[in-house]
């Protein structure tokens, strides 16, 4: 659905949170003999299950195709610009222009949170988490899913290595052509500083740090901060701490800062040095595949119908 020269696409893999466990509350019965209130809760719990992820798509297509036409991106000849390829139960992976993979993701997480499901007869609401795989549209597919499913696996790692028990969690990662390996042997290898700090704060809770993920690629994109000037400061936080600051510093003094974010001084959080993290350098490698538009223009015609055939 891209047009011509824009050759990255966003593959998407997203999966409800903990639904193992739901699925053992929901088979729960008083009576162990009793079959018909095992299998009236299962297909309750299956059919509602479907049903919220459903709601949630189309929600995502609605608002989508609210947003058309974007930069380089139309409806044509009655082609949707996104295909889903696996969507069924709690699972959905999808493939879409690599400039609005990040903004249909966080959308259909926020959908998939708003509606309940059956659980042993009761109502009870759920999250999940999604990976990102921004990748050249001659990319193997096959591979190109194994990274969106990886990235998926580590959201859901990080929120339940952090004792987050609920909340949907997105990881993403722009795979250039030449990277080999898994995500975490990418990452280990190309994004660290020089003086050994972490670059990314990947994956983002979308009830909390993406907002701010957001807030700062908004700042990115404004007149203050040119492209070359952003990559600059990209350049200058893979070079660590001190690099960072002499570069904030020369900005300040031309009357530039940072786009808002609660780090102040040097670009950097944490304490001790290796443990520090900066929240600038995931914007920057974003600003060529979040289109401009999606954060400013959230259109949608509620009266609009979209019927996803299953």
């Amino acid at each position: 659905g891209g047009s011509e020269g824009h050759s990255y696409m966003a593959v998407v893999h997203a999966d409800g949170n903990g639904m193992g466990d739901l699925l053992k509350d929901a088979v729960k019965v008083k009576d162990v003999n009793d079959d018909a209130e095992f299998l009236h809760n299962i297909r309750a719990f299956s059919a509602s299950v479907a049903s919220l992820s459903k709601k949630a798509y189309e929600n995502t297509l609605l608002d989508f195709r609210g947003l058309l036409p974007l930069k380089g991106i139309t409806e044509t000849d009655g082609v949707f610009p996104i295909r889903p390829i696996v969507y069924g139960g709690d699972d959905l992976t999808f493939v879409c222009d690599g400039r609005v993979g990040m903004h249909l993701t966080k959308h259909y997480l926020q959908k998939f949170t708003e509606e309940k499901i059956k659980v042993g007869g009761e109502d009870k609401n759920i999250d999940a988490c999604a990976g990102v795989a921004i990748v050249h549209s001659k990319f193997p597919i096959a591979q190109a899913y194994h990274f969106a499913d990886e990235l998926c696996g580590l959201a859901k790692a990080h929120r339940r290595e952090n004792g987050n028990s609920e909340g949907s969690w997105l990881d993403f990662q722009i795979i250039q052509a030449g990277m080999t390996g898994s995500v975490n042997t990418i990452r280990n290898a190309q994004y660290r500083s020089l003086t050994g700090q972490t670059l990314h704060q990947r994956p983002y809770k979308l009830e909390n740090t993406w907002d701010t993920f957001v807030e700062i690629l908004r700042g990115f994109q404004s007149k203050q901060w040119p492209r070359s000037r952003a990559k600059t400061l990209m350049q200058a936080l893979t070079k660590g701490p001190f690099e960072t600051k002499r570069f904030i510093e020369s900005v300040n003094w031309r009357g530039i800062s940072l786009p808002p974010t609660n780090v102040k001084d040097i670009g950097w959080t944490g304490g001790d040095d290796a443990d520090r993290t900066t929240p600038y350098f995931d914007p920057i490698e974003a600003l060529d595949f979040y289109l401009k538009d999606l954060l400013t223009n959230n259109t949608i015609d509620d009266d609009t119908e979209i019927e996803v055939t299953e």
